[in-house]
């Protein structure tokens, strides 16, 4: 079973447990990282490996502060994800997370709405790039061509 992160899958042999592997780049050879409760924890592993392998520039399955990558390689990743077009609010709606991307056609800001996860606010950023800009959007998840 296929999910919508880099380098995971959810087995049925081993009780639906998300799985993690990665390519090594030397070598060729995959690599297993460990099963894993939910599909966020395997991605952050998968994450974590890349990030050792091919440094803080590698595509990942979220978004990390360089200077915590930079200084801390092989942590179990920073706790607080950074999603492309999201941002924790401060002042009116303390707690939550907003989210706005830029209209490719008029270059002004949209605003999408107050969530209450960082997560909730980067799917609906990403639902609006993929609106904007089609299947080939920079989006904070992986998602399969067949569900656009």
């Amino acid at each position: 079973m296929e999910t919508h992160y880099r380098g995971v899958r959810k087995r049925k042999r081993l009780g639906g447990k998300y799985c993690a592997e990665i390519r090594d780049p030397e070598t060729r050879k995959r690599i297993w990282l460990g099963a894993f409760d939910t599909a966020e924890a395997a991605a952050k592993a998968y994450d974590a490996k890349a990030i050792e392998f091919h440094g803080p520039k590698t595509k990942t399955n979220f978004i990390y502060p360089l200077h915590n990558i930079e200084n801390n390689y092989n942590s179990d990743i920073i706790m607080e994800t950074h999603y492309r077009g999201v941002r924790k609010s401060k002042k009116r709606l303390v707690g939550k997370y907003g989210a706005e991307i830029r209209d490719p056609k008029t270059s002004k800001r949209v605003w999408l709405g107050a969530f209450d996860t960082a997560e909730a606010a980067a799917k609906a950023y990403d639902a609006k790039a993929i609106e904007f800009h089609g299947p080939k959007a920079k989006t904070n998840f992986i998602y399969p061509l067949r569900d656009m």
